[in-house]
């Protein structure tokens, strides 16, 4: 699963991004830690038009009947999207959206648990931070849905990454469930943002693919990120880290 990202360095230019036009908060610098339920910019096409909107890690699916549910809608795998009861809506209406970011954590299963830097107390989970090589921010790919709360007829608008099988790398990180978040090529933002486009042609074409080894960056970081940490912290390598 990919329930945490960053993007502490939110590079637009000239108010777009992936030539979208922003409606963002003035000033928005982004985060060093973006998790469920935090509100993080996604861009989307509405109407023939790109935008960037703020939206919410925690996807709210059409047959909810509150803003909080009861199940964890922050990643749809790509095995399982085009045919399961909460994502099969979204993809079926090719509700897809780019999520612009710097970096993502994944942990790592040891064997046994031992005392890592950034926690007194033996842990078998290792927080790592994956980045690419080739670029300082990156896009993954998202699905996005607009839920309207039929009490008060609030509209929020939320997302959730896809995720698919890890490369040989991520599999050595995301040891436990072999799992990685699907980045695009920025040759595929044109037919991934295109409404037009069923999302199942896309999946058939291997867009949602594992990511090239080559490009892949990582570091251990402080255990101090599954205490809540959320500062430059957590872009420094430790001291000691482990073996994969």
């Amino acid at each position: 699963m990919c329930v945490h990202t960053a993007n502490p360095k939110f590079i637009s230019k000239k108010g777009y991004l992936a030539g979208a036009r922003l409606n963002i908060p003035k000033g928005y610098k982004g985060s060093h830690r973006n998790g469920p339920l935090s509100l993080q910019p996604i861009v989307r096409n509405i109407d023939s038009l790109l935008q960037v909107d703020m939206s919410q890690f925690w996807l709210i699916p059409d047959f909810s009947k509150a803003a909080k549910p009861n199940y964890f809608a922050v990643n749809a795998r790509d095995d399982k999207m085009l045919y399961s009861r909460m994502w099969q809506p979204i993809t079926d209406r090719n509700q897809r959206c780019l999520i612009p970011i710097n970096a993502f954590f994944e942990p790592h299963t040891l064997k046994s648990e031992q005392v890592i830097e950034g926690s007194e107390k033996p842990t078998n989970k290792v927080p790592f931070r994956i980045w690419l090589k080739s670029a300082e921010q990156f896009y993954l790919a998202g699905l996005w849905n607009e839920w309207e709360d039929k009490e008060t007829g609030e509209v929020i608008l939320s997302h959730a990454i896809i995720t698919t099988k890890a490369n040989d790398t991520l599999a050595k990180i995301h040891n436990a469930k072999k799992r990685m978040p699907v980045i695009l090529p920025e040759t595929s933002f044109d037919d991934w943002l295109n409404p037009d486009l069923p999302t199942k042609e896309l999946h058939k074409s291997g867009l949602l693919s594992p990511w090239p080894d080559e490009d892949i960056a990582f570091t251990q970081i402080t255990k101090q990120f599954d205490y809540k940490a959320s500062g430059e912290e957590l872009s420094k390598p430790v001291m000691d880290s482990i073996e994969l």
